[in-house]
């Protein structure tokens, strides 16, 4: 709705609508090798029909939202909590880089 109110070009299909890789890329922005490569992984669904890979169009909308989740749950993995304790030794590393900085700047 955003994007007809913004004026842009709006395309109504079902999205039971089958797509191609290069139809898919150009929604997602991407080239087609990537969209290939993305349905050798397994990360979005696609059906081949002879030698083409054909792709639901609701799999290719749904897959930025996927990856996003994806992306940000691999990011909370790896997200570290850091209490008082922690706070501190990381300040103290801070100024003694600070000083060896200066120093080794100095010492040109």
């Amino acid at each position: 709705m955003a994007a007809l109110q913004a004026g842009r070009a709006v395309t109504v299909a079902p999205q039971a609508t089958m797509s191609t890789t290069q139809q898919a890329a150009d929604l997602l922005g991407v080239s087609r090798p990537t969209v290939r490569r993305v349905i050798d992984v397994g990360a979005l669904p696609a059906e081949k029909v002879g030698t083409r890979h054909r792709l639901l169009l609701r799999d290719v909308l749904e897959y930025p939202h996927q990856r996003r989740a994806r992306r940000d749950e691999a990011l909370a993995q790896t997200a570290v909590e850091i209490d008082e304790d922690d706070s501190a030794v990381l300040a103290k590393r801070r100024r003694t880089r600070g000083v060896d900085r200066s120093a080794a700047a100095g010492g040109r």
